[in-house]
């Protein structure tokens, strides 16, 4: 309960993991369980936060987010521009750490605008896809050494590739926000080192099935 966003990671690799074992029906059963815990826990401090902030960020009791909005609000359409962009206003309302973690996406609209905010998104998206499709089709092949490495490279694609969507859609108030942060942009080594660490692997994996 203390690391949301970690934890809804967890269980949607979790029910993957299951859909991918034993089929569709069991991960069924296990996502009708995940709603109903989901509607427990919507009666927790933390998720009410979480949704107050999402529904009325000016009037929330925490007060990162609305000084986040108030940034890309006074951002042109192409945004700030890196040289020019502006960490506190002229009023010294300044823009919070925490924007170079879990609000990357917010600090990345107000920097480049929405046009390239969104493009930034679908490159990411498309790239943790391509790893995932690629990994779970090495991992289909016979040759039992490409096994193990491509479904390490598979498990951790797919919590990048689901960390990416939360991010990006708690920072547009389409989710409440999962405190995640972005891959290979964040501070962090979980989000900078890490995922270098899986697209080299994956890389090799591939340059290794090349060659034969």
């Amino acid at each position: 309960f203390g690391d949301l966003g970690g934890a809804l990671i967890l269980t949607l690799i979790l029910i993957v993991l299951v859909f991918l074992l034993f089929g569709i029906k069991l991960a069924f059963v296990g996502i009708s369980i995940l709603s109903m815990f989901s509607l427990i826990l919507l009666a927790t401090n933390k998720v009410k936060e979480r949704i107050d902030l999402m529904i009325s960020p000016m009037y929330a009791s925490v007060s990162d987010f609305a000084r986040l909005i108030g940034f890309t609000h006074a951002a042109d359409d192409d945004g700030y521009g890196i040289r020019e962009l502006p960490w506190c206003s002229s009023e010294g309302i300044c823009l919070p750490l925490q924007v170079l973690s879990d609000y990357m996406p917010t600090l990345i609209l107000g920097a480049f605008g929405h046009n390239t905010s969104l493009l930034i998104f679908f490159l990411f998206f498309l790239l943790f896809l391509v790893v995932v499709s690629k990994s779970v089709y090495l991992f289909l092949l016979p040759e039992k050494k490409y096994k193990l490495v491509a479904i390490f490279v598979f498990y951790f694609a797919t919590a990048y590739l689901i960390q990416t969507l939360l991010t990006f859609f708690g920072n547009w108030r389409i989710i409440p926000l999962s405190g995640l942060s972005v891959p290979f942009m964040s501070i962090g080594l979980s989000a900078m080192i890490f995922p270098c660490f899986i697209f080299g692997i994956f890389m090799r994996l591939n340059s290794d099935k090349d060659k034969e």
